[in-house]
């Protein structure tokens, strides 16, 4: 048994929402279209899944779209609870950096009051839920996501929105399973715009410096990533991208013009929790970390300047380790005899 993209599985009875099989079969369902308000006929046969059909044989373009948005509404309504999605800044879809911070994990909030479709300045929200005086914006979509120009009003009404998309469910879906995936904790549901969110990043680019990019490097790498005859650089599509400093990237490899990234790396900031330890502590943390990375690079004969082998040279004070790519990069350590340790002459 199949049900048409056109059939509804939600329809109007008395002000409310009824699902196919809470109501009677034939014209006895007493419901009506909510896109066109058109008297409905429950078709409840052997041959084809259950649903509404219009008594007029008609085609109504939103019928669908229409039901699913009531049935949705009415759901949030009727329970005034609701798991939202985890809050994080995912810097990517900012600026292009790969960094990604979690903020706090998914949580279910009880609203003390839920409204339908009032409008708000230039919009009109789907559900608005109020806890206090604060509120969230609640979009179903069905067919349409959220667009660009009601994203931006959104952001300038500074209102955090999430969005709970429904466009593949499956379109048989009874009540109950739809109660689950807009109640629950599910991948349906994102934030589109959040206000915790945003504070934070902005936080984040507050303690950011902006380093010029030099065709693919980025001279004074706080992390002093790289040295190779000059200034410590870093690789802006090696290092930087994936980089816990990085908070934006400006690059266009054709145009090299004010090309540039944000780094907090001179102050050491790299998740929410840097925010209370104070600076000293945060240098002294990561310095303690870089050393411990540079030396587990050299156990493995990696040079920790430029990523090139270490070979085993001798001078007139014994063997030491230097960088098969000497004279341009000047890494070198020394090897104690006794103990077979390196250590580094920087």
């Amino acid at each position: 048994m199949a049900v048409s993209k056109s059939n509804l599985i939600y329809a109007l009875k008395h002000g409310k929402a009824v699902h196919i099989s809470e109501v009677e079969s034939g014209l006895k369902c007493n419901c009506t279209c909510p896109a066109c308000n058109e008297p409905l006929i429950a078709r409840k046969g052997q041959k084809t899944m259950h649903h509404f059909a219009h008594k007029a044989k008609s085609e109504c373009e939103y019928g669908y779209q229409s039901s699913l948005h009531l049935a949705a509404k009415d759901i949030l309504s009727e329970y005034k609870t609701i798991v939202l999605p985890e809050v994080a800044i995912n810097f990517y879809n900012h600026g292009g950096s790969y960094k990604f911070v979690k903020i706090s994990d998914a949580k279910e909030i009880t609203f003390d009051r839920i409204v339908l479709e009032k409008k708000q300045g230039d919009i009109i929200p789907d559900v608005i839920g109020y806890v206090g005086n604060k509120k969230i914006y609640i979009e179903i979509f069905v067919t349409h996501a959220i667009d660009e120009n009601k994203l931006k009003r959104i952001k300038s009404e500074n209102i955090s929105t999430i969005e709970i998309d429904l466009s593949d469910i499956d379109r048989n879906i009874s009540k109950e399973e739809l109660t689950e995936m807009l109640l629950k904790d599910n991948p349906a549901k994102k934030w589109i715009y959040n206000k915790l969110e945003n504070e934070w990043y902005n936080r984040f680019i507050k303690h950011s410096i902006k380093l010029m990019i030099n065709g693919s490097r980025v001279y004074h790498c706080p992390k002093s990533k790289k040295k190779w005859k000059g200034p410590p650089y870093a690789v802006i599509t090696l290092d930087c991208q994936e980089c816990e400093y990085c908070t934006d990237i400006n690059y266009d490899y054709v145009r090299e013009n004010n090309n540039y990234i944000l780094c907090s790396g001179k102050e050491r900031i790299a998740e929410i929790e840097d925010f209370d330890i104070p600076l000293e502590k945060r240098i002294e943390i990561t310095n303690a970390q870089l050393e411990r990375d540079a030396a587990s690079k050299i156990s493995q004969f990696i040079c920790p300047y430029c990523d090139g082998n270490l070979v085993i040279r001798e001078s007139q004070y014994g063997e030491f380790l230097g960088c098969s790519n000497y004279p341009r990069c000047q890494f070198s350590a020394s090897i104690n005899p006794e103990t077979g340790e390196f250590k580094t002459r920087y």
